[in-house]
């Protein structure tokens, strides 16, 4: 099955165990071929479950980025009037790079036979996390937007770059 010969658990009682396997491949087969799956034991139909941890780093990484993206959702909600699920359709995020791009949507679609495909979506990228000091920065692009005209930039990124700070 592609699992070493050392299955753990934290004792008679725990309630986590660790599954060491061969090889990242395997590993990543297992996940893909049990997404969502349960595992029964004892009659128990939902007795086994796992899940993937994140690292701190990681879960503080996106819980950055999601207070950038919803800060930025929210101001074309009550700004610009845009409904929840177009804003976030226009905000687009890479959340391992600590990249975010605005995603203007073409206005006019084209009709001509010439048109074999739709115009290319225009992306600029607005917000990106400095790669040494992992420090969120605005780019020069995105203060200039009509979208964010008057946007408190500062204040997002302060909050966003905060250390330990509690997030409810």
């Amino acid at each position: 099955m592609g699992i070493r010969d050392s299955m753990k658990a934290l004792g008679k009682f725990g309630i986590a165990g660790k599954v060491t396997f061969e090889t990242n491949d395997l590993m990543w087969a297992f996940i893909k071929a049990h997404k969502g799956v349960k595992f029964e034991h004892n009659g128990n139909a939902r007795a086994i479950w796992y899940s993937i941890e994140k690292t701190t780093e990681e879960r503080q990484g996106a819980a950055k980025m999601s207070a950038i993206i919803r800060g930025l959702v929210k101001r074309l909600m009550d700004v610009h009037g845009k409904d929840e699920t177009t804003a976030r359709r226009t905000i687009d995020s890479d959340y391992k790079k600590g990249v975010i791009v605005f995603k203007d949507t073409p206005s006019v679609i084209d009709v001509d036979d010439d048109a074999g495909r739709a115009k290319p979506t225009n992306r600029k990228r607005i917000i990106q996390k400095d790669y040494f000091t992992g420090a969120f920065e605005v780019l020069v692009p995105a203060r200039g937007m009509e979208e964010f005209k008057d946007f408190s930039w500062d204040a997002l990124m302060l909050e966003a770059n905060a250390e330990g700070k509690e997030r409810s």
